[in-house]
């Protein structure tokens, strides 16, 4: 089985990710531990925007992915063979022409928030440079990207719900995987981590409609 983790920044990615490691899902070599993204993809993701989609954001169905980033997607599927594997890193979402027909059987997860939380959220990262208009932007594209492809190819797809019952959420996304997630407190962690920051979950959401009409 494979497992493709997408989706929006601050959707829970990441999390998701790390609790799958927790089970014993073999989810990649990790190029750090906070985000858990694995190295070798992430790094031709990178490449791929330097040298083949310069504006790729603003036309990502006229995106025509590189002979050099396909044949290294088709190695690094090859050296898995027939084990159960998985990898995560939000960029994909911008390739899916390449990885959904390297990989037309994998199941698809995609991360998804109410986009104006998850701007509060990106406003709250480290190091954070994301205009609020940019953030707003990559959501809404990520979002039709994704929805797209998964369509065209028929894909085995997920859309995990950051902002829903995450009692619920478990339950299917365990169904779908076929993990049982709770077995890791995947709920029950959730829970937890939000609760210390729920203040500032919706509370925000308003002030950053207003900012972004204004803007307008």
């Amino acid at each position: 089985m494979e497992i493709i983790i997408v989706g929006c920044y601050r959707a829970g990615s990441s999390y998701l990710a790390k609790k799958l490691i927790e089970t014993g899902f073999d989810m990649g070599d990790w190029i750090n531990k906070e985000y858990a993204e694995d190295s070798f993809v992430h790094a031709i993701n990178y490449e791929e925007a330097l040298e083949n989609t310069p504006h790729l954001l603003s036309v990502p169905h006229k995106y025509e992915p590189s002979g050099g980033f396909m044949g290294l997607l088709e190695f690094y599927k090859k050296a898995h063979g027939d084990k159960d594997y998985g990898f995560k890193d939000p960029m994909i979402v911008r390739y899916m022409k390449a990885y959904s027909e390297v990989w037309p059987d994998a199941k698809y997860v995609f991360c998804c928030r109410n986009p104006l939380n998850s701007i509060w959220s990106q406003r709250t990262r480290k190091h954070h440079s994301t205009a609020d208009e940019d953030s707003l932007m990559h959501w809404t594209i990520y979002t039709g990207n994704f929805l797209f492809y998964a369509k065209k190819h028929n894909l085995k797809n997920f859309i995990f719900n950051y902002d829903g019952n995450i009692e619920a959420e478990e339950k299917a996304l365990s169904e779908f995987l076929e993990i049982d997630l709770s077995a890791v407190g995947f709920a029950k962690d959730f829970k937890r981590a939000e609760q210390t920051r729920s203040e500032a979950k919706y509370q925000p959401t308003m002030a950053i409609s207003e900012e972004l009409m204004e803007e307008g």
